[in-house]
C-alpha cells in the first residue's frame, strides 16, 4: 500500500506493519507498480520512478506528471503543456522504451486530482478540459472514449466530480462528488456503466480518492471524520 502525507510518500504493508518513507518523490499522486517493483511519481517536474530493490530514483518523463500504469504496458502521464500521453514501458526494467503518443488532447488535471483513469480492459475516463487547475473541474463532464475517436458522456449525479477510478473488471467507476454539507466535503459514489445506476456509498464526513482491489470487491478510499 502506498499512501500521500504532508510528510512525503509511504509505503507499508496491506497486512500491517511501520510505513516506510519512498525517497525521491513529491506530490500527492503517487501510483504503486502491479508488480509492487516500484512506485511512479513526480520530482522536480518530471514522471521518476523509484525502484524499491535498488532504493533509486530514475527520470523517466521530463515535463509531465500524474503517471500511472496501463495493462497494456504503457506508461501514462499528463503533459506540460496538457494533454495526455502514453510511451511503452518496460516493467522490469523500468525504462521507456517506445515514442510518446498524445491519447486526449483535453485532460482536466491539477495537482490534487489525476483528471483519468483506466481499466485493466483499456476503457478509459477523463476530465474533459483544459489542465488549468483546480478550479477547472467544476465546470467539466466526464467522458468515456469509444473506438472511432468518438465519445460518450457517462451520466454521472450532478455537481463537482472528482478522482475516477474504474473496478478491474470495467463495469464500475468509482468517484467523489463534492458535496454542499460543509466546506470542500466530498462523498462517494459508484457507477455502474450495464445498468446505467448510480449509487452513493457515504453520507457524513469527507470521502475521497477511492481505490479498488484487485478482486473488483472492496474500494479503499480517505475520510476526515471530523468534517461537518
Amino acid at each position: 500500500l502506498v499512501y500521500t502525507s504532508s510528510e512525503g510518500v509511504f509505503i507499508v504493508p496491506v497486512a500491517g506493519g511501520t510505513p516506510v518513507r519512498v525517497s525521491g518523490l513529491t506530490g500527492r499522486r503517487a501510483f504503486l507498480l502491479p508488480d509492487g517493483s516500484g512506485v511512479l511519481g513526480t520530482a522536480n517536474g518530471s514522471v521518476v520512478v523509484h525502484d524499491l530493490a535498488t532504493d533509486s530514483t530514475i527520470t523517466l518523463v521530463p515535463g509531465a506528471r500524474l503517471a500511472s500504469y496501463a495493462a497494456s504496458g504503457h506508461l501514462l502521464y499528463v503533459a506540460e503543456e496538457g494533454g495526455l500521453f502514453g510511451v511503452a514501458f518496460d516493467l522490469k526494467r523500468h525504462t521507456v522504451t517506445g515514442k510518446p503518443v498524445r491519447l486526449l488532447d483535453r485532460v482536466s488535471a491539477s495537482i490534487t486530482s489525476r483528471g483519468y483513469a483506466v481499466s485493466s480492459n483499456g476503457t478509459l475516463v477523463q476530465h474533459d478540459g483544459v489542465a488549468s487547475g483546480a478550479n477547472s473541474l467544476g465546470s467539466t463532464r466526464l467522458v468515456m472514449p469509444r473506438f472511432g475517436g468518438a465519445a460518450d458522456s457517462i451520466p454521472l449525479t450532478a455537481g463537482r466530480r472528482i478522482t475516477p477510478r474504474f473496478s478491474p473488471d470495467g463495469r464500475v467507476l468509482a468517484y467523489a462528488l463534492m458535496t454542499v454539507r460543509g466546506n470542500g466535503e466530498g462523498d462517494l459514489y459508484t457507477y455502474d456503466v450495464v445498468t446505467g445506476t448510480n449509487t452513493q456509498l457515504t453520507f457524513d464526513g469527507d470521502n475521497r480518492d477511492p481505490i479498488w482491489s484487485p478482486d473488483g470487491k472492496r474500494i479503499v478510499y480517505s475520510k476526515d471524520p471530523a468534517a461537518t
